[in-house]
């Protein structure tokens, strides 16, 4: 006659592997966090490297109307969307001005609500209609030139602005490029490893 044998495995080891995995998978929140941050990390490269963060494609230089007016105020032409900073600074720095951050247990979102964001981002075409302006002349060496309001003699101008139209070509600052993806795919995998682990 043939006896009984039993064995006993215990599971308590995996249960709580698998109670950690579930409770990481309901609160997705530091994970997203940290895809999040890849996102910005994204971004400022973009800014350093003046090139689209999915592609790498440079952006396109500032037309030189741009680059003399830059020039004539101190500013370096190569900080491209950088004139004032707030735009990058609202990439860059989560609590910052035109700052958009949110994570939670199923998304992050990294973004900018600085008005003229979106016209960088995609590109487009600023229509200005005629207006009436009031501008500040002066004489120089026989010139007839702008005056600033540091100028004295001056000469009050009413006159009125001719309509134009002015493109602003795509200089995409939010994307994430195929290697983000891939950190965004280890750092989720990371994360699931933390959770099993005792």
């Amino acid at each position: 006659m043939s006896e009984l044998i039993k064995i006993s495995i215990s599971d308590e080891a995996l249960r709580a592997a698998l109670g950690r995995l579930i409770a990481s998978l309901t609160d997705m929140t530091p994970t997203m966090r940290d895809l999040s941050e890849i996102m910005i990390d994204a971004s400022a490269r973009a800014f350093d490297n003046t090139s689209d963060p999915a592609t790498g494609k440079p952006w396109q230089p500032l037309s030189a109307a741009r680059q003399r007016q830059r020039a004539h105020k101190g500013r370096s032409i190569a900080n491209v969307l950088q004139d004032s900073g707030l735009l990058v600074g609202s990439i860059a720095r989560p609590s910052g001005p035109g700052a958009v951050r949110e994570t939670g247990p199923d998304h992050a979102l990294v973004g900018t609500d600085v008005p003229y964001a979106a016209i960088h981002q995609f590109g487009g075409t600023i229509k200005r209609e005629a207006a009436p302006m009031t501008v500040r002349l002066r004489k120089w060496k026989g010139r007839t030139l702008f005056a600033e309001n540091k100028h004295k003699r001056v000469r009050i101008v009413d006159t009125v602005r001719k309509a134009h139209t002015i493109m602003i070509p795509a200089r995409p600052f939010i994307g994430v490029s195929q290697t983000d993806i891939q950190d965004m795919l280890d750092t989720i995998t990371r994360n699931l490893q933390k959770a099993l682990k005792p």
